[in-house]
């Protein structure tokens, strides 16, 4: 377990020096999670590593629908100014702290996922360090509620061109191993930077 701590330490120091370079407006640019911008993301994934007693308030408020209660309670801590968000984010940062009954995994993925959805929007790519895309990329494939990824790659081998990963068999879909696992994030757009025989049968089951 230790070693997934000291690599999701690592996905969030790498996050929070990409933040630290963003203007105003690229802070409030529109993420890939439909409800929210780069400063809503930032603040959800600070407030998954606190207290989950904390989280009772807007979750009781959204009548215990978890997805509502975090969208919402993300919103609203994303009202503060970036500068405030990014030393919070970075306070969060040795946290060994996992939301009730999920793994250090869950969070590396969490972590690891969400910072694309800030990435691909402002148009600043990265190369997801090997050792870290597949622990999340192994986690990810067998993932079935709520994202149905498991069901989604059901009968596809998935192959990344740009290291040194695949899984299943039958009709190939190959991509970077970035795009791979937003795809498996549930991330539609990602669609588009994967190619293969098996890409018609994964796009029609999003």
């Amino acid at each position: 377990m230790g070693d997934t701590w000291t690599m999701t330490r690592a996905e969030r120091e790498d996050l929070a020096q990409l933040l630290e370079s963003l203007t105003p407006d690229q802070w409030d640019t529109q993420s890939l999670c439909s409800e929210w911008k780069v400063r809503d993301v930032v603040a959800h994934l600070t407030s998954a590593t606190e207290s989950p007693m904390g989280f009772m308030g807007p979750l009781v408020a959204s009548g215990f629908n978890f997805n509502k209660a975090s969208a919402k309670d993300a919103k609203r801590r994303g009202g503060a100014p970036p500068a405030e968000l990014l030393k919070q984010f970075r306070a969060a940062i040795p946290s060994e702290r996992t939301p009730p009954f999920a793994k250090p995994t869950t969070v590396l993925a969490d972590t690891m996922v969400h910072a694309q959805d800030i990435r691909r929007p402002l148009g600043i790519p990265r190369q997801i360090p090997a050792d870290r895309f597949r622990e999340v990329a192994e986690y990810a494939k067998g993932i079935g509620f709520p994202m149905g990824t498991k069901k989604r790659i059901a009968g596809l081998t998935l192959k990344a061109t740009d290291l040194d990963w695949s899984t299943g068999s039958g009709p190939v879909v190959e991509g970077t191993g970035e795009a791979l696992l937003m795809m498996m994030g549930g991330r539609k757009s990602a669609l588009d930077d994967l190619s293969g025989e098996g890409k018609q049968t994964l796009v029609s089951r999003f």
